[in-house]
């Protein structure tokens, strides 16, 4: 991120996943398409056969389609400096000037390098692993909910669209606490 700037790196990586993502529609069997993992909504299964698409098809363009001009979008708008930034007054734009030469102190050498030093800090500092453990434990349980929430709840004696509606709820929750 260095090397191509805050501005760039995003607008790179908006891009790659738009396009990336736009071209899981294109795979040509279901085992290239299980290597991914992912979960069919609900919603797409009714646009299945629309202009000769099946419904996972429509789900990858919905989502990788509008990656590629908002990766351009966030290339032309996104400053890489707090300076040029019209929506902050000040002494915002101070702070958050201030708080990047520190952070970029900490993280480089005079030559604004990491050093070798720096970079064994990282896999020496406990909190790291820390972050590690409870990352592995987290991800762990949303694994074990989206792989076998949907079959218990099927195996019940429910339709596809009610295990839809079932197993909606954690999803919801999660998307309101990003919210907040």
């Amino acid at each position: 991120m260095r090397y191509l700037g805050a501005t760039r790196y995003l607008s790179l990586s908006m891009l790659a996943w738009g396009s990336i993502t736009v071209g899981l529609a294109f795979v040509r069997n279901a085992q290239e398409l299980l290597s991914v993992q992912f979960l069919l909504a609900y919603g797409f299964t009714h646009l299945d056969g629309t202009r000769g698409l099946n419904s996972w098809q429509w789900m990858f363009l919905l989502e990788g389609l509008p990656m590629i001009p908002l990766s351009i979008i966030t290339c032309l708008f996104l400053s890489n400096i707090p300076d040029t930034v019209q929506w902050l007054n000040n002494s915002e734009k101070q702070l958050l000037t201030n708080l990047l030469r520190h952070d970029a102190g900490i993280a480089n050498d005079e030559n604004g390098r990491l050093s070798w030093r720096q970079a064994f800090y990282v896999f020496v500092d406990w909190r790291i692993y820390l972050y590690a453990l409870i990352d592995i434990g987290i991800l762990s349980v949303i694994k074990y909910i989206n792989t076998y929430l949907p079959l218990l709840v099927e195996d019940m004696g429910n339709s596809k669209a009610e295990v839809h509606l079932m197993t909606a709820p954690p999803y919801v929750f999660a998307f309101v606490c990003c919210l907040l």
